[in-house]
């Protein structure tokens, strides 16, 4: 029975589980919906209304990380999160850390002040507040970020993981609301965040547009030099992406 994913392409939490999925090689369908959408099917998959829900037969679920967890544990290749235990504890503390505060500054803050509430609930931007989130809340993140990732090619074990995907998405949306982190005072991140979609696709891509790329990465339609169609395809209809391996120096860091 084929896989079955409710969501939306603008959601990091959904684009997280499109992206195991790709990577794994599973074929699924997209059902699009948005948070706290009446669908019958979703209500009874995800009590609280968020996104994504996901069904697999008989078994539903709602919760990304439930979800990409549970899709390691039952399709384990190829993999898609450390085998060694180490590694793999860094990465659901990196996957927790970036679904968390790091969206509550960028999906929950930018995101949602310059994009989601002018185009999606007719409201105007509190300026105020994204001056806040930019100039106090977001910088002692990308110190951290900034540290994380050093001269990394990926976060945990030399290959592209659910770590990666998980910070990625969080920029991704930044990105959607025309903001990015100072490549002066962050260079590494920026570094990393522009290295990545490179790495995965396997292209030399003239400078990186992040949100363009790892929707390519995601299996989204990318039409109209760069606007976002939520037309999606089905993942059996794209080429599976597989990351290459960083370096052999980048295959034994550990990330904290």
């Amino acid at each position: 029975m084929t896989i079955r994913v409710y969501g939306n392409v603008l959601s990091p939490y959904a684009r997280n589980v499109y992206v195991t999925l790709q990577h794994k090689g599973l074929p699924c369908e997209i059902v699009d919906v948005l948070p706290h959408d009446k669908d019958a099917g979703f209500v009874r998959m995800s009590p609280l209304g968020k996104i994504p829900a996901f069904r697999d037969g008989d078994v539903t679920l709602c919760d990304s990380s439930v979800i990409c967890d549970y899709l390691e544990s039952r399709y384990p290749e190829p993999a898609f999160y450390p085998q060694d235990p180490v590694y793999r504890a860094h990465a659901l503390w990196i996957e927790e850390y970036a679904d968390t505060a790091l969206q509550d500054g960028l999906l929950r803050g930018v995101c949602l002040e310059r994009m989601i509430k002018p185009l999606v609930y007719k409201q105007p931007t509190d300026e105020d507040r994204v001056t806040k989130i930019i100039e106090h809340f977001l910088p002692p993140m990308f110190d951290y970020l900034e540290e994380l990732v050093g001269e990394r090619h990926y976060l945990l074990g030399g290959h592209f993981s659910i770590a990666d995907i998980s910070v990625l998405s969080c920029f991704i949306n930044a990105e959607m609301a025309d903001f990015r982190p100072d490549a002066k005072r962050w260079p590494a991140l920026v570094r990393y965040l522009e290295r990545i979609p490179v790495l995965v696709l396997g292209e030399t891509l003239e400078p990186v547009e992040l949100v363009g790329a790892v929707l390519v990465i995601s299996g989204v339609v990318i039409a109209n030099g760069g606007s976002i169609s939520t037309s999606m395809p089905r993942a059996s209809a794209v080429p599976t992406i597989r990351a290459r391996e960083a370096p052999r120096s980048q295959a034994t860091t550990a990330s904290t």
